[in-house]
């Protein structure tokens, strides 16, 4: 495709669980993705024709998602600029945790969602996982800056852990969990 006719990527769309436009039950059982949508915008901000371009893994996100960007709509004089009209990318992200939520996650609910990822992802790790971004947001933030760096270099065998970990105890705090192997023995 020649530069022009590569449709623009707009800022994604989040949509939390819990929240009307998530599907019901889908958190519950672990479902969580980004659908990237492709779309026309027309001049008054409304997006019209959406098309799945990048599948979640899950079709009730997918028709989830093109429902919702059908009802969005870019309005003028919002602290976004109205992009041009044309075709546009828009990833729609459904997701189950945030930085609140981790407080109580349990092993049981990680491994409900493991057992969904695997499924829908089977190429990828679970330390792909949409709540290991959301904690280690939270933990980029909880560790002083000296510590930053070996973090960095040790997440993965943290992450590693933590899964082994949930696996052997659902009854326990995921939180709980990553803060020790953070801590280390």
């Amino acid at each position: 495709m020649a530069g022009s006719d590569t449709p623009r990527r707009l800022d994604p769309v989040t949509v939390l669980a819990g929240t009307p436009n998530y599907p019901s039950g889908a958190a519950e059982r672990g479902v969580q993705g980004t659908t990237v949508l492709e779309a026309e915008l027309t001049d008054g901000g409304s997006f019209t024709a959406p098309r799945v371009r990048e599948s979640s893994g899950s079709p009730v996100l997918d028709e989830a998602a093109s429902a919702l960007l059908l009802r969005l709509r870019i309005a003028p004089g919002t602290a976004l600029p109205v992009p041009q009209p044309g075709t546009v990318l828009v990833p729609v992200a459904f997701r189950k945790d945030t930085l609140a939520s981790l407080q109580s996650k349990s092993c049981a609910d990680f491994n409900r969602d493991a057992a969904y990822f695997t499924t829908a992802f089977p190429q990828r790790s679970l330390r792909d996982m949409p709540v290991f971004d959301v904690a280690t947001a939270a933990l980029v933030a909880a560790v002083p800056v000296a510590r930053q760096v070996t973090l960095a270099r040790e997440l993965t065998d943290i992450q590693r852990g933590v899964i082994a970990d949930c696996a052997d105890k659902p009854q326990a705090r995921f939180l709980e969990l990553l803060l020790d192997r953070i801590s280390g023995p």
